[in-house]
């Protein structure tokens, strides 16, 4: 068990330090976009789309990592007056009877879109005449799924580990 939580921790770890180049990138397109547009009078096409589907890509890759570091919010108002015992029960009710479901079947719809949009060959319309093509987009989003399902998955064996045991994982 220790192993398959060290693989999914290390697998959220890198897909934040992903994250983090994918918002210097966009940081880097937009100083581009200024530079183009007010400097030289040359706006681009291009940057927005390209801006908004870096962005969300990376609003996605982050729902797993910020889980790994409990950077999600709750109500603490009543989780911070219970036992690390409770907590763990509550984390792991919640998980098992929630978080699993729900994700089981927003992967699905997103495997299922995926599939038509590469089908479709549609592309993401905006006001540019850019138009990307819209599956990769909803591949990543399909893999930010996958990796914060991972995550819950990591976070209820630990859970389980500190319920049966009474010690850390």
């Amino acid at each position: 068990m220790k192993t398959l939580v060290r693989v999914i921790e290390s697998i959220n770890e890198w897909s934040g330090k992903i994250l983090s180049w994918i918002c210097l990138s966009v940081i880097l397109i937009l100083v581009y976009q200024v530079v183009m547009r007010y400097v030289f009078r040359l706006p681009t096409i291009w940057t927005y789309d390209t801006v908004c589907l870096l962005g969300g890509s990376a609003a996605c890759l982050a729902w797993g990592h910020v889980h790994l570091h409990d950077g999600h919010v709750r109500v603490d108002v009543i989780y911070n007056m219970l036992s690390p015992k409770r907590r763990a029960i509550v984390n792991f009710a919640c998980g098992l009877v929630l978080f699993v479901p729900m994700f089981i079947l927003l992967i699905q719809a997103a495997a299922e879109r995926l599939w038509t949009s590469y089908v479709m060959k549609e592309t993401l319309w905006s006001s540019s005449y850019f138009q990307p093509l819209d599956w990769p987009f909803r591949l990543v989003v399909l893999i930010a799924m996958s990796l914060f399902l991972l995550q819950v998955v990591a976070q209820l064996i630990r859970d389980f580990y500190f319920l049966t045991r009474n010690k850390t994982l």
